[in-house]
């Protein structure tokens, strides 16, 4: 697929607001694509209901949205990047499956 960038954007400003690829990418070895669209649209969701419902500032509501989402995606974003080169791990980490045959 070749060098696919991976990037967390601002996901929010007046009037609008990004979920899913257009707010934050990476690389899709381990297929977290649509799964992640729909968690961050969800929150997105949340964030606007609570702004229009008066239940919070629409502004505070949104910034909370941006947290949470760049909060949850960003072990897994690490992980993926570093798996970019399908490379095997290092030798110190492999090691012997207790009770294999060699």
């Amino acid at each position: 697929m070749g060098d696919l960038p991976n990037f967390f954007r601002k996901p929010r400003g007046e009037g609008w607001a990004l979920v899913g690829d257009a707010g934050y990418h990476k690389d899709p070895i381990m297929a977290q694509g649509i799964p992640d669209a729909f968690r961050s649209a969800e929150w997105v969701a949340d964030a606007v209901h609570a702004g229009f419902s008066g239940a919070r500032p629409l502004g505070e509501a949104m910034a909370e949205y941006e947290r949470v989402r760049d909060e949850h995606f960003a072990p897994m974003y690490d992980l993926t990047g570093g798996m970019r080169g399908l490379e095997p791990p290092p030798p110190e980490n492999a090691r012997p499956i207790s009770g294999a045959s060699s």
